[in-house]
């Protein structure tokens, strides 16, 4: 059992934080480039996904992992997990060998959130139609989830009117009407890795905000980059569900 990471291994703090919330299901997919084993000795029957504080110290076990065969032998390896433990703020994610007590990989750093302050963020779910981004999204049918701090901008609407002119008459009547409702949001804050998230979420065909399911219009745009590499930017989605197609006959 590994209860505290090497302390060369423990990350340092980022400018902007991903936020998880204690209580519910997430999904973590180890996207890197690089395949395992990567030279890594013991059996994966015995990596586990470990919840660490800031100081290397793990604070919770979420168990085994299940591997993704990507070609041969080599594989990705990925974890639907629940945070229970009564903790919040900085933390990361930790894979170790449960036998050998070996570190084996270790997320950047995010901040957890109590269900008590989720009014104050956007819940993000995200995946896609076809593999991207070294995401197995073909075969692994889940989305990834992620609790951000977006502002709400005022929508926006589009119309898009059909007409016919009556070949008798010459009359002009509308045959057709569609309307879209456009939710517009600001990021705040952004540093350079939170942006190219940003960038990657807004090509993905599969995006729901707070459950409800979008269509990505204007993907994000970063703002010119502020003190500490830090920037605001914004995104538009298409609110599905208020669509609309009106017939006039």
């Amino acid at each position: 059992m590994l209860y505290k990471f090497p302390n060369n291994l423990v990350q340092v703090d980022t400018q902007y934080l991903p936020n998880y919330m204690v209580g519910y299901e997430h999904f973590l997919y180890n996207n890197s480039d690089e395949l395992y084993p990567l030279g890594y000795s013991g059996d994966f029957g015995d990596w586990h996904l470990g919840l660490f504080n800031v100081d290397g110290l793990m604070v919770e076990d979420l168990g085994e992992l299940t591997k993704d065969i990507i070609s041969g032998t080599d594989f990705r390896w990925y974890k639907q997990y629940t945070i229970t433990a009564n903790v919040t703020g900085k933390h990361f994610f930790g894979v170790f060998d449960d036998v050998l007590g070996t570190a084996i990989y270790q997320s950047s750093l995010f901040n957890l959130i109590t269900q008590s302050e989720v009014l104050d963020y956007t819940l993000v779910e995200y995946k896609h139609s076809t593999n991207r981004d070294n995401y197995n999204y073909e075969s692994i049918d889940i989305y990834n989830s992620v609790f951000l701090d977006l502002v709400n901008l005022p929508n926006t609407y589009e119309y898009t009117n059909k007409v016919v002119i009556d070949a008798v008459t010459g009359d002009v009547r509308t045959q057709k009407n569609q309307q879209s409702t456009i939710l517009n949001f600001e990021t705040q804050l952004f540093d350079h890795y939170a942006n190219e998230v940003m960038s990657s979420l807004s090509g993905h065909d599969n995006v729901l905000l707070n459950k409800e399911p979008v269509t990505i219009k204007e993907g994000h745009k970063a703002e010119g980059l502020r003190d500490y590499n830090q920037s605001n930017g914004v995104f538009s989605a298409y609110h599905n569900a208020k669509n609309r197609i009106n017939l006039n006959g």
